[in-house]
């Protein structure tokens, strides 16, 4: 390449500052080059391709390809098309460096905490990243016994339970036929199940929500409610508890909530964009 883009010259300023603490004479590993490329997306840009990546960071691009692995598979960047990546809120402190996600988080809060005063319970937001979804707010029930679940912690999307399933229902179907696939070649039990679990994210897609009782945890229920923007969505509003306080008329109630919360944060962020 006889000229370099500005993309790629800005590439290579970001992680200048890595490079030089690492030294002239010592040999970089690794783990740097990996550090290289989380500098390189937690102070921007947003999104860039391996070439890029391989240029920016100094290292010929089948290496890149193999960094960047390690990164896609620990849920830290995901692909988002085209040949583009763009870093995924695994961590908080990345979740909120986004501003898209900075947006959606502070939009979703009092709604969430009206949500688990209404209810008692525990009331989560999730978010798909790659492969993975990841919790990246929480507001915690106010019952003496009660489930808890991490801010920051991450699941693979094809296995059971509404939370899952909800982010994987709304996927584009190329994000779903990947994330599919990757689960055929990570998890041989899953095979099986690949068709049943397309015919279940169809009907959750007409449902409008996924519900899932005991499929993962013990005397567990939880319904999982998408956050839409326009026709697309990559988040979703999810509300748990133990299965013995949610009776029939409870889980009517659930979840007419937990969908006119969703609705309402879907439409603060739509008068936003």
């Amino acid at each position: 390449m006889k000229k370099q883009t500005k993309q790629i010259r800005r590439l290579k300023k970001r992680t200048a500052g890595i490079a030089a603490r690492q030294g002239k004479n010592q040999r970089t590993g690794s783990a740097n080059r990996v550090l290289q490329i989380l500098s390189l997306f937690a102070t921007g840009p947003a999104q860039a391709s391996v070439e890029e990546i391989s240029i920016a960071i100094g290292v010929p691009k089948s290496s890149a390809y193999r960094y960047v692995k390690i990164l896609k598979d620990a849920g830290f960047i995901a692909e988002i098309g085209n040949g583009r990546l763009e870093v995924s809120p695994l961590s908080t402190g990345l979740a909120r460096n986004s501003k898209l996600t900075g947006n959606l988080i502070s939009n979703a809060r009092p709604v969430m905490q009206r949500l688990t005063q209404g209810s008692r319970e525990l009331t989560l937001l999730v978010k798909r990243s790659g492969h993975f979804g990841v919790c990246i707010e929480s507001c915690e029930s106010i019952m003496p016994l009660r489930y808890t679940f991490e801010v920051g912690a991450t699941f693979p999307l094809h296995q059971p339970g509404a939370l899952r399933r909800s982010l994987l229902a709304y996927a584009s179907e190329d994000e779903q036929e990947r994330i599919l696939s990757n689960a055929m070649h990570s998890d041989p039990q899953f095979k099986p199940q690949r068709n049943a679990l397309r015919r279940e994210l169809e009907t959750i897609r007409q449902r409008g929500y996924a519900e899932s009782q005991t499929e993962i945890t013990p005397d567990l229920w939880g319904i999982s409610v998408p956050i839409i923007i326009g026709e697309t969505s990559n988040s979703a509003l999810v509300l748990l508890a133990p299965a013995y306080r949610i009776n029939a008329t409870e889980k009517s109630r659930l979840r007419s909530a937990i969908r006119g919360a969703a609705k309402e944060i879907s439409s603060q962020l739509e008068s936003m964009t």
